[in-house]
């Protein structure tokens, strides 16, 4: 296999003089030429044709293969391989053998081949035949990326993608998908938009929140165990909006339902429900309204603790409330009185504090 550098002169090639014979019993020739080229397009070495792998066998079951392997000029590090391998499927699945193959640095880890020691793993592994003994107890193939950590105890097969595809029955497939992102608050799966431009987060889940950047369309029930905390924009609202007859907010809970509403962060009024039948408005500390429902409205309470201010109209027991009276006396002789007498019975009536 002749080489040479631009313009034909010699080039420093001789790593790749004897790749054939070391290749030949793994390889196939083909008329198809092989150039390598540099950076600017130019030509640096010719093999007149090239050569593809053969078929790997595996010599045995739990033997791994090794398909592909890149050993870099860095001594030390770990080599960039394809390797398959195969395992015994346990419970139910025993006597059946699920078959991997393992892509990446320190493949070995996973695969039971040679490692690198004291060097992390990166594998992207697929899985065709594993039987989920412990779990759904079928078969099913499985796509995930791999990491263990340099000394191959503390972290094993830490999996932040993990995929699984299984048929349960005719007509029905399944697909389990998880994200992992660790323990550490750090740890986050960030949806983007136009990250060479800059980075725009627009979904983004961590170990401490689950932050959306953009409107959020629920089209089902919303179930939530823990506390929700909605930030509007400046000038921005929060609106519920429900199907005719539906409640558009619903508080439940086993002990005193309440809403708070704050103001600069500090409580200022609550909405509570302290039992079925009744409800208050607070400051926090006192009672302000209470209501108590009863049988009917009429033996209901409301309890007003506070003081009370009318600027409007006022009528009582069901009657049609009426305007400020303007009852006067400016003499204190018995007819004056008599008329004022009749006035204020005349306002009493109105105001329906008398029948």
């Amino acid at each position: 296999m002749g080489t040479h550098g631009p313009e034909g002169t010699p080039g420093n090639f001789a790593w790749m003089d004897g790749v054939e014979a070391a290749i030949a019993d793994r390889t196939t020739p083909t008329d198809v030429d092989a150039k390598i080229t540099d950076e600017h397009d130019t030509e640096r070495a010719h093999q007149s044709s090239t050569y593809v792998p053969q078929a790997v066998a595996q010599t045995a079951e739990g033997v791994p293969a090794v398909v592909f392997a890149v050993t870099p000029a860095t001594a030390g590090a770990p080599k960039f391989a394809v390797q398959q391998q195969s395992y015994p499927n346990l419970g139910a699945g025993a006597g059946t053998y699920n078959h991997a193959t393992f892509t990446g640095y320190n493949t070995g880890r996973h695969s039971g081949g040679p490692v690198v020691a004291g060097k992390a793993a990166m594998i992207m592994g697929f899985e065709d035949n594993y039987y989920d003994y412990q779990g759904s107890l079928l078969y099913g193939p499985e796509w995930y990326v791999e990491y263990w950590s340099a000394d191959g105890a503390t972290w094993q097969m830490f999996r932040p993608f993990y995929a699984r595809i299984q048929e349960l029955s005719a007509g029905q497939i399944m697909a389990a998908i998880h994200f992992d992102i660790g323990n550490n608050v750090n740890g986050a799966f960030t949806i983007l938009s136009d990250f060479q431009h800059g980075i725009t987060k627009l979904f983004e889940v961590t170990t401490a929140e689950v932050q959306v950047n953009r409107t959020l369309n629920v089209n089902a029930n919303m179930n939530m165990t823990g506390a929700m905390q909605v930030t509007a924009a400046a000038n921005g609202q929060i609106v519920l909006v429900s199907a005719a007859g539906q409640s558009s907010l619903t508080l439940d809970s086993p002990v005193a339902p309440h809403l708070d509403m704050k103001y600069g962060g500090a409580l200022a009024w609550a909405l509570y429900v302290t039992s079925t039948t009744s409800f208050q408005i607070s400051d926090g500390a006192r009672a302000h309204l209470s209501l108590t429902k009863g049988t009917t409205v009429l033996n209901s309470l409301t309890d007003l603790a506070s003081s009370l201010k009318v600027q409007g109209n006022v009528g009582f027991f069901g009657t049609t409330p009426t305007t400020k009276r303007a009852t006067t006396a400016d003499s204190t002789d018995l007819a004056t009185v008599i008329t004022l007498a009749n006035a204020l019975k005349a306002d009493l009536i109105a105001y329906g504090l008398k029948s």
